[in-house]
């Protein structure tokens, strides 16, 4: 299994929690590039966005129903 192919499942589970409770879900901290498969797995879907927020090594993502 590939890195993107870790962060996209990672993804997928947070979108389904997203989904299942219609409340925000927070992410660890990742590292830019991590942070950008899951912000490209969640572009696929129509039912979630994506933001990160806060600075450096505290920057998180939040996935949040649309």
């Amino acid at each position: 299994e590939t890195i993107e192919q870790e962060f996209a499942e990672l993804a997928r589970k947070a979108i389904a929690q997203v989904e299942k409770t219609g409340k925000e879900y927070w992410l660890k901290e990742l590292n830019p590039r991590d942070r950008r498969f899951v912000h490209m797995e969640i572009a696929k879907h129509d039912t979630v966005e994506s933001r990160s927020e806060g600075q450096g090594r505290n920057r998180r993502l939040c996935i949040y129903p649309v």
